[in-house]
């Protein structure tokens, strides 16, 4: 965080801005049919198998480029990458690489600029949820189970730093994505 504030310039926010507008702009518009259309465990299940494939072919682009060469077109498609994971069963995070090293980023690099979009879309969901929630209550027993799981998600992010810091040195993300397919694959035999 206080590396993105000591490196905050005009163009560094156009960057933020193009990598957070797609998923801000197709959240809001199309939250409501998403959930409708795309939440069953079948539809799940295949989005895991398709971006968990998508990932491992993009794994296997050349590596030329480094974090200091993204242009606004490189932070706009990584945009589009997040807006994909509005998709339930898509990972934000493997959405985001998967753009990334299509692009030709080196995966430190792909995850650094990965990690960067995601602050303004989770700081802005969590937000607009927040809102919602302050606005229709939450009855006692489901605030506690709430408050617990958010908590257990930002220990859990906490504790994951490492184990993603070494995912950027390993020579593949195949393990990753492979792991992906399998659990789609498992979902969708599952869901019969």
């Amino acid at each position: 965080m206080a590396d993105v504030a000591r490196t905050l310039t005009l163009r560094r926010v156009a960057h933020i801005a193009a990598s957070f507008a797609p998923a801000a702009l197709i959240g809001l518009t199309l939250e409501r049919p998403i959930e409708q259309r795309l939440g069953g465990r079948r539809s799940i299940a295949r989005a895991q198998i398709v971006a968990g494939t998508a990932l491992m072919l993009a794994d296997r682009v050349p590596t030329r480029r480094d974090a200091s060469t993204a242009r606004a077109l490189d932070h706009l498609l990584i945009g589009i990458g997040q807006a994909a994971a509005l998709a339930p069963g898509v990972s934000r995070n493997g959405a985001t690489l998967t753009v990334a090293r299509l692009r030709g980023f080196r995966r430190p690099d792909a995850s650094r600029l990965s990690r960067r979009a995601a602050l303004p879309v989770i700081v802005g969901a969590t937000a607009l949820k927040g809102a919602r929630l302050s606005r229709r209550g939450l009855p006692a027993p489901v605030a506690a189970a709430f408050a617990a799981g958010a908590a257990a998600s930002f220990a859990s992010t906490l504790l994951a730093a490492p184990l993603v810091a070494r995912a950027d040195r390993a020579p593949s993300y195949a393990p990753f994505a492979a792991y992906r397919v399998a659990l789609g694959a498992v979902s969708l035999i599952a869901a019969r």
